[in-house]
């Protein structure tokens, strides 16, 4: 099935994503931005991932799962989960 839509100038054919494939992407990419999933990677190495699954989400039609990790990254670049040493 799915749909056609008009990226730029080009239009772009877009199979319909399926929203549990999506939601398990997001949930995914928010634990690496909070630190719990277990991936050893420096703060840029992390925004990176989450980004990547972004762009992902974005070409599978997920809107709305991109505008939540759109909120989750600017957490993170605003400092809300570096861990403090002590």
């Amino acid at each position: 099935m799915g749909s056609w839509k008009l990226v730029g100038k080009r239009w772009v054919h877009q199979e319909a994503f399926d929203v549990e494939t999506a939601n398990e992407l997001l949930k995914y990419a928010i634990s690496v931005l909070r630190g719990s999933s277990g991936m050893v990677a420096t703060e840029k190495g992390k925004l990176e991932v989450a980004l990547i699954l972004k762009k992902d989400l974005a070409r599978m039609g997920a809107w709305y799962q991109v505008k939540v990790l759109d909120h989750w990254i600017h957490r993170f670049q605003g400092g809300e989960f570096r861990r403090v040493l002590q």
